[in-house]
């Protein structure tokens, strides 16, 4: 019994053993597919297509193979072969897709869509394109049509909610996304994006109670922590915010956190505590108006008087926008084109105020004075004044400058 036991199993292996491969070599290739094995595939119906001899169904169970290898030009190539464009078109654009050719994947949806309009997979993959390429009006056109037919798809509200956030129908993105933060909870992001808008529409006690309620639903949540830090902050609720930065700080040292927490932390009479945050910001970043001032305050408080006055007159420095002088000095020249010379004097002087050090206003001072306000002495000044700060520059309007101080000392002199 047991010899003929041997016998059996010993047969069933060696059926096994020639039977299976030949079995394997007649399967067709799109349960092969199925059943993951690609190369198997490849190897079957590559030959085909170089040689032209594949058929358009083998074609798209070749061009599948190769997505699934992420061959993505190779399947390109094969589809590009295939006239079915129902069949043809869906894989094209998820393969120009995944080539980062997004342009080219939503031409190739847009064509699907205009073929078959009801197709919702296709006008929703249009959609997320359409989105990724900020085409955001046409997203949420799309979207709002596949909401409309289904009401309850997390993936169309999300979608549709975002489309309405990036185009300012802040309403409907809120109803949207009060929909989603109800039924599924877990959606993180769409809750921020929720708390973005509320406090963007200076609703920030209901921003606050949607961070509170999900920090009970995250416990412990760096982002929504953060969030909420930045909120009280902004809010001048110090004290607050100062505890959730206490909490982010350890994981999260970013410039922003150790700013605010500097700063929230000054308010709370740590200045200590604060001097130490707000100087670390400061050695990466020493153009921030905020920071200056705020360690000058904390150095205030110490009574270290002289580095307090040095890091405060630096805030004022910070705090005035370079580009202001450039507005006042092209507003000035508009004025004296237009002969309002008196206002083009006073918007040169403001110019002078937001960067004193823009040698080019005292000479066009010193032109307008002499040719419109025919006022020669102040305007021999500014020449002065001009010429100190050039030194032994070559530019031409030191010559005339000289030039014009001749004539107007000879003119002067001729009055007396």
């Amino acid at each position: 019994m047991k010899r003929y036991v041997k016998q059996t199993v010993l047969s069933l292996i060696l059926f096994l053993a020639f039977y299976l491969p030949v079995a394997g070599q007649n399967e067709e290739p799109a349960y092969l597919l199925f059943q993951g094995k690609t190369e198997a595939v490849v190897s079957r119906l590559e030959p085909e297509f170089q040689s032209g001899k594949l058929s358009e169904a083998s074609a798209l169970v070749l061009a599948k193979a190769y997505m699934t290898e992420n061959r993505y030009r190779d399947a390109l190539q094969v589809l590009e072969k295939v006239n079915n464009k129902k069949q043809v078109l869906p894989l094209k654009g998820e393969v120009f897709a995944a080539l980062g050719n997004l342009p080219a994947a939503a031409e190739t949806y847009e064509d699907l869509v205009r073929i078959e309009p009801d197709n919702a997979e296709a006008k929703a993959s249009l959609g997320k394109l359409y989105l990724q390429l900020d085409r955001d009006g046409k997203a949420r056109n799309l979207f709002g049509q596949l909401v409309k037919r289904d009401s309850t798809n997390l993936f169309y509200r999300r979608q549709y909610a975002l489309a309405c956030y990036r185009t300012d129908q802040r309403a409907e993105a809120v109803v949207n996304y009060n929909w989603i933060v109800e039924h599924y909870p877990n959606d993180l992001s769409s809750l921020l994006n929720l708390v973005n808008i509320q406090h963007q529409m200076d609703l920030d006690i209901v921003a606050l109670q949607l961070l509170k309620t999900g920090l009970e639903h995250f416990p412990g949540n760096i982002q929504l922590m953060k969030k909420a830090g930045e909120l009280n902050f902004l809010g001048q609720n110090y004290q607050q915010s100062a505890r959730y930065y206490h909490d982010v700080l350890p994981v999260d040292s970013s410039y922003v956190v150790k700013k605010y927490y500097g700063i929230s932390l000054f308010f709370e009479r740590k200045e200590e505590q604060a001097l130490q945050l707000l100087q670390s910001c400061y050695q990466k970043v020493q153009t921030d108006d905020m920071v200056a001032f705020y360690i000058g305050l904390c150095l205030k408080r110490k009574a270290e008087y002289k580095e307090s006055a040095h890091f405060i007159e630096a805030a004022i420095k910070l705090a005035t926008p370079g580009y202001m002088a450039d507005f006042y000095h092209h507003l000035a020249d508009v004025y004296g084109r237009d002969r309002r010379f008196q206002d083009a004097i006073d918007c040169y002087q403001k110019a002078l105020e937001y960067d004193s050090t823009r040698t080019q206003v005292l000479f066009d001072i010193a032109t307008t004075y002499e040719e419109f306000n025919n006022n020669k002495t102040i305007a021999l000044g500014y020449y002065r004044e001009y010429l100190k700060r050039m030194g032994d520059s070559d530019n031409p309007n030191v010559d005339y400058a000289l030039g014009r101080i001749r004539k107007i000392k000879e003119a002067l002199f001729m009055e007396q």
